[in-house]
């Protein structure tokens, strides 16, 4: 057993659950899509006869997004960067593939 496991198995997470949780990608789909608090309020109601108000909606948002966005946001950035980097490798050899030739130009003029 590793040292985390033993952790988990000994303690109890302080957060407890939300109700929303299980409802987190449709939430969170909707408020991607412009979706107003209370017309996720709406759906959860008509979907799932989850009652909340738009105030608890706003909250479970706010405390989540972190949570649940932060490795995609941090692979997005890592991926634009990775081909940011590979665009400037493309773009500096085909301007070294130049220097090099007009390098041999001017050489084979002074022969």
């Amino acid at each position: 057993m590793t040292k985390l496991e033993k952790f988990k198995s000994l303690n109890k997470p302080f957060r407890r659950a939300s109700v929303l949780d299980e409802f987190a990608d449709e939430i969170f789909e909707l408020q991607k899509e412009k979706y107003s608090f209370t017309q996720i309020s709406e759906y959860l109601k008509f979907a799932h006869n989850v009652e909340v108000s738009k105030q608890r909606i706003s909250t479970f948002i706010k405390s989540r997004k972190n949570d649940i966005h932060s490795k995609e946001d941090i692979k997005l950035v890592k991926d634009d960067n990775s081909q940011d980097a590979n665009k400037k490798v493309e773009i500096d050899g085909k301007t070294n593939q130049k220097k090099l030739e007009e390098y041999f130009k001017l050489f084979d003029r002074n022969k």
